[in-house]
């Protein structure tokens, strides 16, 4: 139908590659796309801060890139939920609630296996280093016993992290 056969109350049609329909990016290629580089550079960044970064090796960009999706799906998703709510006008859950849970656990599965959790860099360092467990407490409690419990963080402060 052209421009002049439309009534004059009809919008015209959609264009190819419109956003219209897009309620929170998750599901949308284009918009995950455009996130994703800023997603990696943010993870590579935290990578390196916590010291994990001289463990990863080529291979493990997929990991990387797969964990800067999920990062980036949870991001949308949260973002519609926090300015829309997570119920609906009746009191009902909204669908993207279940999404917000499946990508949460995307996500944190890919924290984990980047070891960007405190407990995954923990096991990392145990695994690299060979020490036990037990061994690691024995340690800590000699370090403690020697200089005192670790300083409180100051409030306000991230605590160096």
């Amino acid at each position: 139908m052209s421009d002049q056969e439309r009534p004059s109350w009809q919008r015209p049609p959609f264009e190819n590659g419109h956003t219209l329909s897009v309620k929170y990016g998750a599901h949308s290629e284009r918009v995950i796309a455009q996130l994703l580089p800023d997603a990696v550079s943010e993870l590579r960044e935290a990578l390196v801060a916590t010291g994990a970064a001289p463990y990863l090796i080529r291979a493990d960009d997929l990991q990387l890139h797969v964990t800067a999706r999920a990062l980036v799906r949870f991001q949308q998703v949260d973002k519609y939920l926090e300015e829309n709510g997570a119920l609906d006008d009746n009191g009902r859950p909204r669908p993207a609630t279940r999404w917000w849970s499946a990508t949460f656990h995307a996500l944190s599965r890919g924290i984990r296996e980047l070891g960007l959790s405190p407990l995954a860099r923990g096991e990392l360092m145990t695994s690299l280093t060979g020490v036990k467990e037990s061994q690691a407490r024995n340690a800590l409690r000699e370090v403690q016993a020697k200089y005192g419990p670790p300083p409180k963080p100051v409030e306000g402060s991230d605590g160096g992290a």
